[in-house]
């Protein structure tokens, strides 16, 4: 009874292997296929994506009015006008640095024009 008892255990424990190792046999081939089915629906995705990509660079070029020469050349011509800009500012505000000191020179020298004068210089 006692050594019966100890069979039957061993009998169990084996067939809870054998029934461990069938399980991960089952799940190792559910994980594959999810995968390969996974990597199918990507693909699709991709195809997709890139059909759509395609698609929208071709209309891009069609409905483009100005060609990448007339493009880079209005481009250009924008860039040169900012910097004539550019540069007109800067020449106001040099200008205005100017101004600002001849009128400062202006106010000294006509304070000191117009400053009292001692009648009694020692």
């Amino acid at each position: 009874s006692l050594s019966s008892a100890q069979a039957e255990i061993i009998e169990l424990k084996e067939d809870q292997e054998e029934q461990a190792i069938h399980m991960a046999d089952i799940e190792e081939t559910i994980r594959t296929e999810v995968s390969d089915e996974m990597e199918k629906i990507f693909e699709q995705t991709r195809q997709e994506y890139d059909g759509i990509i395609e698609t929208l660079q071709k209309q891009v070029k069609r409905d483009d009015p100005y060609p990448m020469t007339e493009r880079k050349l209005r481009m250009d011509k924008a860039e040169k006008m900012i910097e004539e800009l550019i540069d007109k500012v800067d020449e106001c505000e040099e200008e205005m640095v100017r101004m600002r000191q001849a009128h400062e020179q202006e106010i000294l020298e006509m304070q000191g024009q117009h400053e009292p004068r001692d009648p009694y210089p020692m």
